[in-house]
């Protein structure tokens, strides 16, 4: 039976990780020639194989079970740094994409799908685009996103939007338990609104230069996190 020798371990390494070899000094008892002798530099340059104090390698000596778990672990942090800075690399920093909207612009991320109504994630804009039988567009979560024009104030418009009876927060308030709040966010003041009839809706109002934008988020379980981190990014001209 073959001795299982620091040379043969050294060469399944270096195999087994699929990891360019570089070309080093080794040691002096190591034939340059020897098959092991390319894994052996690259295991070396990556500190994974120290070697004796005495500067040799003993290429002929068997491995220990002790020595075997050392090189081993040594081996695995070595990998798990590699393969974590080509994730790194592979990762946009800012992996994100303009919304350039009529006199605004913000930024969200490519993991959302764009149209007309708003961002959706892969998952929602499928079922939007084949919902289930009697399954609405209101009931289907997504970020809706919209714009217009207006002469009326901000406290007018979003009464008017909603569709509630009265023309002041107050009255929304005390007459419909709602209760639409001041919030600011990135460089915009926000109207922030909770409405939990039919269908749960979180919605944000920043009006500028007779300009209104409106964000809504479909059900009130979803998370308002990602959102405002794109709100934080909107420039309204």
């Amino acid at each position: 039976m073959k001795k299982f020798t620091a040379g043969l371990f050294t060469g399944f390494l270096i195999t087994s990780s699929g990891i360019a070899v570089a070309q080093n000094l080794l040691f002096p008892d190591v034939d340059p020639n020897a098959y092991y002798y390319q894994p052996l530099e690259e295991m070396v340059n990556r500190g994974v194989i120290t070697g004796y104090q005495d500067g040799s390698f003993g290429p002929d000596d068997p491995v220990t079970r002790a020595q075997l778990m050392a090189i081993l672990s040594r081996y695995d942090q070595g990998l798990k740094e590699t393969y974590a800075l080509r994730e790194d690399a592979e990762t946009p920093e800012n992996d994100l994409v303009k919304w350039e909207g009529d006199g605004y612009v913000f930024d969200y991320p490519t993991t959302y799908t764009a149209d007309e109504r708003g961002l959706w994630t892969i998952e929602e804009y499928n079922r939007y685009l084949n919902p289930p039988d009697g399954c609405s567009i209101c009931h289907i979560p997504h970020y809706e996103v919209y714009s217009e024009m207006t002469e009326l104030n901000l406290e007018e418009y979003v009464t008017q939007d909603l569709e509630f009876p009265w023309s002041t927060f107050e009255e929304v308030r005390n007459l419909a338990g709602i209760y639409p709040k001041e919030v600011t966010i990135g460089q915009n003041e926000f109207i922030k609104v909770q409405v939990n009839e039919n269908f749960n809706t979180t919605s944000y109002y920043a009006l500028k230069n007779g300009k209104v934008i409106r964000f809504r988020i479909y059900f009130e379980d979803r998370d308002t996190t990602e959102l405002q981190e794109m709100m934080k990014s909107l420039t309204i001209e």
